[in-house]
């Protein structure tokens, strides 16, 4: 039996600031908030349960709380070593304007959990100035196949 493929990762990361809670604990997410969130934005538009949870269960996720409820979320689709991919962010539009979108993408890229990748992706067609603090800038690198979602 070869025991290389084994789970990547070990144990839940957490950064508690006051009243904020950081997590990577998929178990916190509450997912019925998480769909009704991201089907309100252009790129997850009307996306259906069992998709998001397949997407959950697939990629790495963190969780912005305020106490126990969810303000906000982070998900990441990554190799763990080399390569990972920024996706679905968002704060609930109700506790937007108060830095919380900052503290949750700060956490996302300190996290020791991809601490070794170099090369972050990011797909936004929105928010560029947002991300640029954190060090995205636009490449002439990428290429993209997009095709439409069947919801």
């Amino acid at each position: 039996m070869n025991s290389f493929f084994q789970e990547p990762l070990s144990g839940v990361y957490e950064v508690k600031q006051e009243n904020l809670i950081f997590s990577s604990d998929k178990n916190k997410l509450d997912i019925a908030y998480l769909q009704e969130q991201l089907s309100s934005f252009y790129w997850a538009e009307n996306i259906s349960l069992p998709r998001l949870k397949r997407s959950l269960l697939q990629s790495l996720c963190y969780g912005l709380y305020e106490d126990t409820r969810q303000l906000g979320f982070a998900r990441v689709v990554t190799d763990f070593s080399q390569e990972a991919m920024l996706c679905d962010v968002f704060i609930d539009r109700k506790h937007q304007n108060r830095g919380l979108g900052t503290f949750l993408i700060n956490n996302v890229l300190e996290s020791p959990i991809t601490q070794d990748c170099f090369r972050w992706i990011l797909l936004t067609k929105d928010a560029h100035l947002f991300y640029q603090k954190f060090g995205f800038a636009q490449s002439e690198l990428a290429m993209l196949r997009l095709t439409e979602p069947n919801y």
